[in-house]
């Protein structure tokens, strides 16, 4: 039996050939076969490294000059390769597998090609800390599971078995089959989707696992967790929104989800580099943000980027579109503004490879679906969207595939379609700052408003709305007002109790400064929650009233809503300063019933340094409070109110007593180098740079070490084990340090990164650095 090991020795090229296969797959869009369906075995063992596979494709002569078949195998151990159950020769060419046919097939001749292999588990496959096996969903990765050729247009029914102890589960593509126990302790899980998976979603997860599933109107839907890293109550919310979401995207759509099943992984732990869903199966991430958010994501995505993808990346402005729409409707449905979306709440929109969202992706989701923006669109980009929108529960109904705009118009009988034009960098609108002053004119005694912008903007008047509380009566004054500064005089007739902006304008953001009596009658008889809370806020704006702190205390005393009661504190902060004996007044609230309130008292004192009275009652929290998060923020106002040598002893001693717990650590880490005695002891905190500390408290601390520029040799030390990171967005940022090595040590290390390493984005910056 003929054996050949696809690994360092064979990939002195892998960096170029990698790069290019997973950004453009250029070299695979003419393949001369076509796969009509994939057969997968594997065979996963906790106390082994390496994952046995069998892969059997059955597969369609395209071309009669075929006499060859490529395939992609990264890290791979080929053992045999067969065609209809006869050994054939294969070799290597860098990191593809080269298989010759032992005679030239003619067109339409169907045959079945079957690759037994080995591949290790560091590599596209990783291991979570409890010993499970997952798959990165990162195109080309994917490779490193089977071999296979890692284009997104090459999309097949899929068959996946896999063997695993029989105390695990294991999860894949589509639906479980089977669920059969082997001997010798082993169980047999069998996977199907009938929809045709993209070769580059082919997705793993074998492990011990807790599961809920139920079946909703045909389609099966799944919720998987390690055991301990969710109760059962939060899974079973998980389960909820989950059913929840692909109903309502099923009943706008009239399509079920497209593989007929969605299992859905929860992992508490995400390596940055992989994608969130593929066909079927989806990552849920603890620090991935908002749980529903992500479900959203991933229910979009199976419709619009994994069922239907684009024919180009460089022309996939529909399926981000599409996908978009979506996405928004599903968010919208539990209440969440579009406008407060951030980056990471996107979802992923690449047909080819998983990038990082950028703002330009957010602006363009934004853009196309949300009215607000439409002044932004073109006439020709307005009517495609109209089309798009307005077709959307048709075009789902077609088959998996890749598709351009014109082939979705075609395919619904538009002819001569609006070109779908993708705008790229919108250019959004500029949010606008202006502070507002009302102030009483004592000599005609009218009252004026003045209006001075923060920034210099485009000349123009803005039209704007006054609401104008007057002996009883409310009364909307229409004023316009130059955006370059303006002071108007308000027309009154009578006593004036409150005026404030009516702005319904995100991108438009005004401060108000008016009298403390139109503070205190907005705040007392303003039935609008976020309009106390803005008075509560606007007191500590308030000048020249000597009365403000008396009225303050009174409020603080007897205000029943925490929130308001918190700002209220704060507001007073502002007022009093630093005054000598005022501080009493913010050391009685530590102890006051709200939470919000002890804490924005804490704040307040900040203004006191060196007032030993603070100072002891702050280190009582630290000392004796049982409320984490109450301490930390002790801990940062400790650092106020003190000298740099007492509060470089009092933190190094927490961080030496934290060391199990780690409850403060990430407050004091960027803290204690603020101090001269810090900056001698920073190299003690290397240690919180290793693997077995979580990447934000890691992160934390290599940002902390790079700011107060430590001297290289102790980045000498360290850095070969962080640019050999399990974690890839750490051998990413320690790519930025490689210049504290010596030239010899910087070349040996980024030339054994090109060969190993298969996170495109990793790879980039070391041939960057290469350079």
């Amino acid at each position: 039996m003929k054996k050949l090991l696809f690994s360092v020795l064979f990939v002195c090229s892998i960096a170029a050939s990698l790069s290019a296969q997973i950004s453009e797959y250029s070299g695979w869009h003419d393949y001369p076969f076509e796969f009509t369906h994939l057969q997968l075995t594997l065979d996963m063992d906790p106390e082994s490294e390496v994952v046995r596979g069998v892969a059997a494709w059955q597969m369609r002569v395209n071309s009669s000059q075929a006499r060859e078949i490529e395939l992609v195998a990264l890290r791979t151990d080929v053992i045999s390769v067969l065609i209809n159950e006869r050994t054939v020769d294969f070799h290597a060419r860098v990191d593809t597998l080269v298989v010759t046919l032992h005679t030239a097939y003619d067109i339409d001749t169907r045959f079945k090609l079957e690759v037994k292999y080995k591949t290790e588990s560091d590599f596209g496959v990783h291991r979570s800390a409890s010993g499970a096996f997952w798959s990165s969903l990162l195109p080309g990765a994917a490779s490193n599971l089977l071999p296979s050729v890692p284009s997104p247009e090459i999309q097949t029914p899929t068959d996946i078995r896999i063997i695993v102890p029989a105390n695990w589960k294991a999860v894949a593509n589509g639906k479980n089959l089977a669920n059969i126990l082997l001997p010798e302790g082993r169980r047999l899980y069998h996977w199907r989707s009938v929809t045709p998976v993209a070769t580059t979603d082919i997705a793993v997860y074998a492990g011990a696992l807790e599961v809920e599933t139920i079946t909703q109107n045909g389609t099966v839907l799944s919720v998987y967790n390690e055991p301990g890293s969710l109760t059962t109550q939060e899974r079973a919310k998980l389960m909820e929104t989950l059913k929840e979401f692909t109903a309502q995207t099923e009943n706008m759509l009239e399509k079920p989800l497209p593989y007929g099943a969605l299992n859905v992984i929860y992992l508490p732990d995400h390596r940055w580099e992989t994608r969130f869903s593929v066909g079927g199966f989806a990552y849920v991430f603890e620090n991935g943000g908002d749980y529903n958010k992500q479900i959203a994501r991933a229910i979009a995505g199976q419709y619009m980027g994994l069922f239907h993808r684009s024919k180009s990346i460089d022309d996939n402005s529909h399926i981000i579109a599409a996908q978009s729409i979506i996405y928004h409707n599903l968010i919208n449905s539990i209440g969440i503004d579009n406008r407060s979306l951030q980056k990471h709440d996107y979802p992923e929109w690449s047909t080819s490879i998983w990038k990082p969202l950028t703002s330009t992706f957010l602006n363009y989701g934004l853009t196309f679906t949300d009215s607000e923006y439409d002044f932004l669109l073109t006439d020709s980009q307005q009517a495609a969207l109209d089309q798009l929108q307005n077709s959307l529960a048709e075009i789902v109904t077609h088959p998996a595939g890749a598709y351009s705009w014109n082939d979705w118009m075609s395919k619904l009988g538009v002819e001569n379609p609006e070109p779908f034009i993708d705008i790229s960098e919108p250019n959004l609108p500029e949010v606008e700052s202006y502070t507002v002053i009302y102030e009483l004119d004592e000599e005609n005694g009218r009252y004026e408003f003045e209006i001075i912008p923060d920034n210099t903007y485009p000349d123009r008047y803005l039209s704007l709305v006054i609401r104008q509380f007057m002996d009883g009566a409310v009364t909307d004054l229409e004023i316009l007002a130059s955006n370059r500064g303006d002071r108007l005089h308000l027309n009154a007739s009578g006593f004036v109790e409150n005026m404030y902006l009516i702005n319904d304008n995100p991108n438009l953001n005004f401060i108000e400064i008016k009298p403390a009596a139109f503070w205190l009658y907005q705040l007392r008889r303003d039935s609008d929650p976020a309009r106390r809370m803005e008075s509560a806020r606007g007191f500590g704006r308030v000048q020249n009233d000597p009365d403000v702190q008396l009225i303050l205390q009174d409020l603080i005393r007897n205000e029943p809503d925490e929130d308001v009661k918190a700002s209220l504190v704060t507001s007073l902060s502002q007022i009093l300063g630093d005054a000598f004996g005022t501080h009493q007044r913010f050391i009685e609230l530590f102890n006051d019933s709200s939470r919000k309130v002890r804490f924005a008292a804490l704040k307040a004192v900040r203004n006191y340094k060196g007032n030993e009275a603070v100072q002891q009652a702050v280190f009582r929290i630290i000392s004796q409070s049982q409320d984490i998060d109450y301490v930390n923020l002790a801990i940062e106002t400790y650092e106020y109110i003190v000298d740099e040598a007492e509060f470089y002893s009092v933190a190094r001693g927490l961080i030496h007593e934290d060391q199990d717990d780690l409850d403060f650590t990430a407050t004091i880490i960027p803290r204690i180098v603020n101090t001269s005695q810090g900056r001698t002891f920073a190299p003690n905190l290397m240690q919180y740079l290793g693997s077995e500390y979580s990447y934000s408290l890691r992160k934390l601390t290599f940002d902390t070490l790079i700011r107060i520029e430590m001297e290289s040799t102790y980045w000498r030390e360290i850095l070969p084990d962080l640019l050999r990171d399990a974690d890839p967005r750490f051998r990413y940022v320690a790519l930025e340090l490689v210049h504290h090595l010596n030239a010899s040590d910087r070349d040996e290390l980024l030339q054994e990164r090109r060969y190993n390493e298969y996170d495109v984005r990793v790879l980039e910056r070391v041939m960057s650095q290469r350079n």
